[in-house]
């Protein structure tokens, strides 16, 4: 209703001296939606996306795609603006319950539960294909606050971004072993690789330092 408006119509009748009387009410413009999404960095997106997933096909698991899921999401910087929003895989939204499309034959071929051949449940695969994974999924944003964390420290002149930090695979703060994600360690480590290789221990040095 807020983006149709009210349509205008106009009506009348005649008085006693056969006069017409004639009411127009105008119409009422509906309100304008504009999305901010880019047309053409929205189609690079999910050329890229769908690039790296054909690139890597069969990489990891055998027949599969590259990834389980890819998300990317371009914002303006100043603004926040969305400028594209991608996730692979992706549905044909002309053919969205077309199943055979998206999905093996094995994937959609009956299966034996306790002596009883079993159809698969096509609907819900296909929800889980048509759920936006860039908003819809939930992870901890610690590799997304590194950046940051970093250049917090450049600005604020706690770091100059040359320095090196040794990773042992944790480090205790508060009484807490907070573990990096190589348990091994990764040894003598530059700012621009802590952020490379998303360590952990390095990055807890230079918000101390902060």
């Amino acid at each position: 209703d807020t983006l149709n408006g009210i349509n205008g119509r106009e009506y009348g009748y005649l008085n006693e001296d056969s006069n017409l009387e004639r009411t127009t009410i105008p119409a009422t413009d509906g309100h304008t939606l504009v999305t901010t999404i880019d047309a053409n960095i929205q189609k690079i997106v999910e050329e890229k996306i769908t690039e790296y997933n054909e690139a890597y096909t069969g990489n990891y698991r055998e027949g599969e795609d590259g990834s389980y899921n890819t998300g990317c999401i371009i914002m303006e910087v100043d603004t926040g603006n969305v400028l594209a929003m991608a996730g692979y895989p992706f549905f044909d939204l002309n053919e969205p319950r077309n199943a055979e499309l998206y999905f093996t034959p094995e994937e959609l071929a009956p299966t034996e539960v306790e002596g009883e051949m079993v159809e698969p449940n096509t609907g819900e695969m296909l929800a889980e294909l048509w759920k936006n994974f860039c908003i819809s999924s939930t992870y901890e944003p610690g590799s997304v606050a590194k950046p940051f964390t970093v250049a917090m420290g450049i600005d604020s002149g706690a770091i100059t971004g040359n320095e090196t930090y040794y990773c042992g695979g944790l480090l205790e703060i508060g009484g807490f072993k907070i573990r990096c994600h190589n348990r091994y360690g990764d040894g003598e480590i530059t700012v621009e690789n802590a952020v490379a290789q998303s360590c952990n221990v390095a990055l807890m040095h230079i918000a101390d330092s902060i």
